[in-house]
């Protein structure tokens, strides 16, 4: 069991997690979802005086069922996350394997500094807006040994080279006669994926000029590759040893799931905003494929169960899939175009455990990007 109590309170009225031992984050938590829950309903300090618009009919109840939508929309939420034992089961995972000791201190920061001042909502600029980007992803050299083929990795060269019926054919493909040395590949260890293009697509939710919370998904293919050697002929220290060389590589997909906050200020240029974000990243990475090739000989490591000479093997490969945790962080700037319409440039920083097999530690990844931004409503 995670170190930590997990407490519900709400429904409709609202929601909130508490921690043991912690009681001013438990009051403070409660009092700024409770100011959400008004707001969402309506009902923030003050609404009621709120002067008529000189905006048509139309826009004005275009206006209010947008309104009602989204009211709808967070108090379905808030009732699915308090009644949902799973969610929370997650939730707790997650902080315990991110934050560990300082679980308490980090929460603070991440789910209570957004709040801050959230009453005072500019209900003119309450909108939402849905971005489309991309740009560079530089992914952490760590994770790239997993497809260097080495025993200690799931995917292994050993699978096919110590097969008597492909490694007579990768003699073949070498000119080696029956009989000759051919040495166990010498694999690399240093492997790294090539920078890669990022696409995202984003929703955001504008609590006012300054602040807004998003949900965006990224979607990046990555490559790494390398190359090995072997000695053939004659075994090393001997007369005239040849050394082949020959290629290794792998290929995955990540699909990055970001939910966080941004907070925006004002430059001195006109219509220039610099920014900071934080949040949660949940990462789907799918294994599609991890190759050797030597002398023109081409050969998956995937495990496909028994190899079946003059037939292939006895199975199809498996979906070799993972997913892992993280944080983000991002800074940036951004430029208005207009009241319906921006520019992002910024860099992000994730701090993530990709998850496949044997390679289950924390390390940094990033990602430099543009994005357009179109404010819907």
């Amino acid at each position: 069991m995670p170190p930590i109590g997990v407490v519900l309170y709400g429904g409709a009225s609202g929601f909130l997690v508490t921690f043991r031992g912690l009681d001013l984050f438990c009051w403070f938590s409660k009092r700024q979802w409770s100011c959400i829950d008004d707001l969402v309903a309506g009902r923030a300090a003050g609404a009621h005086e709120t002067k008529k618009s000189p905006e048509t009919i139309t826009n004005r109840l275009i206006f209010k069922i947008v309104d009602r939508f989204i009211s709808i929309i967070f108090k379905i939420l808030f009732e699915f996350i308090c009644k949902n034992t799973n969610f929370f089961e997650i939730f707790a995972y997650i902080c315990k394997k991110i934050m560990k000791k300082n679980i308490n201190i980090v929460l603070f920061i991440l789910i209570c500094i957004p709040f801050k001042g959230f009453c005072e909502i500019d209900e003119d600029y309450r909108m939402v807006s849905v971005s489309l980007g991309a740009g560079g992803f530089w992914a952490n050299k760590y994770v790239a040994n997993y497809y260097n083929g080495s025993e200690k990795n799931v995917n292994k060269i050993s699978y096919i080279w110590n097969n008597s019926y492909f490694n007579e054919q990768i003699r073949q493909a070498l000119n080696l006669s029956y009989g000759a040395p051919l040495g166990f590949p010498d694999l690399p260890t240093n492997m790294r994926y090539k920078i890669s293009t990022a696409v995202t697509a984003r929703f955001a939710f504008n609590l006012s000029l300054e602040t807004s919370f998003f949900i965006q998904v990224n979607q990046v293919n990555l490559t790494a590759t390398d190359i090995f050697t072997v000695y053939l002929g004659n075994t090393p220290g001997t007369t005239n040893p040849i050394l082949e060389i020959g290629r290794i590589w792998g290929k995955e997909s990540r699909t990055m799931l970001d939910v966080g906050f941004q907070r925006r200020n004002e430059l001195e240029a006109r219509n220039w905003f610099w920014f900071y974000e934080l949040a949660f990243n949940l990462t789907n990475t799918r294994v599609r494929e991890n190759v050797f090739e030597i002398a023109g000989f081409k050969q998956s490591i995937i495990d496909r169960g028994t190899i079946l000479p003059g037939q292939g093997f006895s199975s199809p490969e498996m979906p070799q899939t993972a997913i892992g945790i993280g944080l983000a962080g991002t800074l940036g700037w951004q430029y208005r175009i207009g009241s319906n319409a921006s520019f992002d440039f910024g860099f992000t920083t994730y701090l993530q455990d990709i998850n496949l097999e044997g390679y289950k530690k924390f390390h940094t990844n990033f990602n430099l990007f543009v994005r357009l931004n179109f404010l819907t409503l």
